[in-house]
């Protein structure tokens, strides 16, 4: 595994410990001498060739000590990434006298643990560490300057031992190893001690927290604090995270347990790892961007891990009153398509999930219909540049049907840096944002903090936390629950097998590019009807649309949306009859029993709609009133007595009033029979259904004066409300440093 650090001080401080010989011993020296400066120069250019020429040569002019065949290894191991072949110069550089030098042996530990060969790496550090102590106990003590340097030779090879076990995940002999050199300094900023001491108590703070060991992870994440107190590189890479604020965390969840909270609601996630990619697209810049990775199973034991401190930092910041549960499926399918788009001044990228196998549809599809939010990992080496969370629809039967609105998280597999955590909650956040109200995203940005003057913190997970304490849970739909933080109750999933069969079997014949584009021009009729208000134009492109797949749901339902507010019913009625089969929203068969009922006064074609509003929606007492008024004016007088009654029992009371009314409008007008009349139309009027048509028969029933020549007032009707689709949100979280 490759380390992930800095080289902080140059080779050429360890020219001395390599030649005993005096300065002006030997003209070959002092050309060796100019030669590695010369090649100093050039890999601050990033010449590394010339400097390994200028290496080469050098070492022909003196190889003693082997100092010049160690300079092209290090050539080879931290600027050209090639550990194999840094340690061939690395072993020639022991036959010239290298074994005596800690700086060869060190070096060589180092390319042993970035190709994995452990057992010579801890072999080579030992050797390292064994020599420089020895440096250390003879170096005089009135010698300051020398056993500073000494001391420093024993820290560097600490350190690099140390990170050497953390790539190992060997997290507490790493630690043990840090400490040792920070007893011999206190509070070195040496980077080396640091950078393996930090990364290690990192990781053992996340698993103890993980596995619910709070105090544990609490004096983990406090030994991460005094790290960035004393390494000024550290502090910056770690500002964002924050170790402070994670060992708070710990803290605060302990204080749930001990208090036994339990959770007002669990939110519950289904998580999918989509385990290959191979992309070949364009940046919005035009340049072409080929990659290929795989998720790994490092990749895969991270990502749980995060996905639980995600859990206990939720439940931290709720007072335990949230927490999140989930299922994890590993698909073995691979990612070829992705989504490229400007957001916020930045590039996000997301695999286009429409785009995934049928297997990976099905899966997400029924998925959907017991969770909240759906959780994604995708290999993302060489292609991710952003994270991405809010909600979205997710695909049935691609590019036709889509699942109801879920939570939504887009996360490459390979950002699994131990600050992930910090990124890990900032998509979640998109999700809580999407479901709260929460706007604007990315509230803690300078641009935006304005919009909440209260919050006085700095940082992107201060700012989290304070909406927890002071934003959420919000009272929609109810008042101050932490289970208004779902999908899955707000936007149920409808869509049974059959209405799912229907789809697929509608477009089995339809190419996969031809519904790609169907659902393309769907989005600009979306468009064009819904902000553009423009109705002939978004007739004119979901009929472009439906040229392709002519069952495009979305096309279909604006089709017919388009033709009735152009008053061109049968055409709509045609649009909207296509589109019923396949799974429309409530109130779209509403809007089609309209047009059938009273714009084409096709009452059996109504009727047949209000059957499968029955069907599909048994629990929806609206339609009674209009299903019960076909009936009768269909002549068919008991069912339609049926369906009034069934109207009564309503809880809505406007549904119960009509329905009362026109029963007692059936029995007086149609069955000759006023006296049974009387009490139902009285009803109505007393439950609410007041107007001038109710109050005509109110009097005629009740022997009040009406003239024989009197006509009764047009009845009335009212046209169903058009709702506009729910609507995905997503926005995404560059994150540089998690990256490949």
């Amino acid at each position: 595994m490759f380390f992930k650090v800095f080289r902080l001080l140059s080779a050429a401080l360890f020219i001395a410990p390599f030649f005993t010989a005096s300065l002006y011993a030997n003209q070959n020296w002092q050309k060796a001498s100019e030669l590695n400066q010369k090649g100093d120069r050039l890999i601050a250019q990033k010449r590394f060739d010339e400097a390994l020429q200028a290496f080469a040569e050098a070492e022909r002019l003196w190889s003693d000590s082997g100092f010049y065949a160690t300079r092209q290894g290090n050539v080879y191991l931290w600027h050209k990434k090639d550990p194999a072949a840094a340690l061939q110069h690395y072993d020639r550089a022991l036959t010239q006298g290298g074994d005596r030098s800690v700086f060869t042996l060190r070096e060589r530990g180092i390319a042993f643990c970035q190709i994995e060969r452990y057992d010579d790496s801890e072999k080579a550090f030992q050797s390292a560490l064994q020599l420089a102590e020895q440096n250390l106990s003879a170096a005089p003590a009135t010698q300051a300057k020398e056993r500073t340097g000494a001391l420093d030779e024993v820290l560097y090879t600490l350190g690099y031992a140390s990170i050497c076990k953390r790539d190992q995940k060997r997290y507490t002999e790493a630690v043990a190893l840090a400490d040792r050199g920070f007893a011999l300094r206190p509070n070195s900023d040496n980077f080396a001690l640091n950078e393996g001491k930090v990364h290690s108590e990192i990781w053992l703070a996340h698993a103890a927290f993980a596995a619910g060991r709070y105090e544990e992870a609490a004096t983990h994440y406090r030994e991460a604090e005094r790290v960035t107190e004393r390494s000024t590189p550290h502090r910056d890479w770690l500002k964002e995270f924050n170790p402070r604020f994670h060992r708070e965390l710990a803290e605060q969840r302990l204080a749930v347990e001990r208090q036994g909270i339990k959770p007002q609601y669990v939110h519950r996630m289904h998580v999918f790892f989509l385990k290959k990619a191979r992309f070949d697209f364009k940046d919005l810049n035009g340049k072409q961007v080929v990659a290929s990775d795989e998720i790994n199973a490092d990749d895969r034991e991270k990502a749980t891990l995060f996905l639980q401190v995600l859990k206990r930092q939720l439940e931290a910041m709720s007072g335990g009153r949230l927490t999140i549960e989930y299922d994890i499926t590993a698909l073995d399918i691979t990612v070829t398509e992705m989504s490229v788009t400007a957001w916020g001044g930045q590039e996000s990228r997301a695999p286009i999930l429409d785009a995934l196998p049928d297997e990976a549809a099905d899966a997400y599809c029924d998925a959907a219909r017991s969770v909240d939010t759906i959780w994604t990992f995708w290999p993302g080496r060489g292609s991710a540049t952003t994270a991405n969370g809010g909600a979205l629809t997710y695909p049935c039967v691609p590019f036709q049907l889509n699942t109801p609105l879920r939570g939504y998280v887009s996360f490459p597999a390979n950002w699994n840096a131990p600050d992930a955590t910090v990124v890990y909650l900032h998509e979640f956040f998109h999700n809580i944002e999407a479901m709260s109200g929460i706007n604007p995203t990315h509230g803690f940005q300078d641009q935006n903090r304005g919009r909440f003057p209260s919050w006085k913190g700095t940082g992107q997970m201060d700012y989290f936390r304070w909406h927890f304490q002071n934003t959420l849970p919000g009272n929609k739909p109810q008042p101050q629950t932490y289970a208004n933080l779902n999908y899955l109750h707000r936007y149920p999933n409808t869509a049974t097998e059959e209405v799912v069969m229907a789809n697929r079997l509608a477009v089995a014949r339809i190419t996969l590019e031809n519904r790609r584009q169907a659902k393309a021009l769907a989005e600009q009729a979306h468009e064009l009807y819904w902000n553009r208000k423009q109705h002939k134009a978004a007739l004119e492109a979901a009929e472009k649309a439906l040229a392709q797949n002519p069952y495009q749901r979305d096309a279909l339902l604006l089709a017919g949306l388009a033709a009735g507010d152009l008053k061109k019913n049968e055409l709509a009625a045609a649009y909207l009859q296509r589109l019923a089969p396949l799974h429309p929203e409530l109130w779209v068969l509403q809007r089609l029993a309209y047009i059938q009922q009273w714009q084409l006064k096709d009452l059996p074609a109504a009727i047949r709609t209000f059957e499968l509003i029955a069907e599909r929606h048994p629990e929806e007492s609206d339609r009674y009133p209009n299903y019960g008024r076909a009936l009768m004016d269909a002549d068919r007088l008991d069912e339609a007595l049926v369906v009034f009654e069934q109207g009564r029992n309503s809880s809505k009371e406007d549904v119960a009033a009509q329905s009362a009314f026109w029963k007692g409008y059936l029995l007086g007008e149609r069955m000759n029979r006023p006296s049974d009349a009387l009490p139902l139309v009285q009803e109505g009027y007393n439950r609410g259904y007041k107007d001038s048509f109710v109050e005509f028969f109110l009097k005629k029933y009740s022997g009040s004066a009406v003239s024989e020549r009197a006509l009764a007032p047009d009845a009335p009707v009212t046209s169903p409300k058009t709702q506009r689709p729910v609507e995905a949100s997503a926005s995404p979280m560059a994150c540089s440093h998690s990256g490949d």
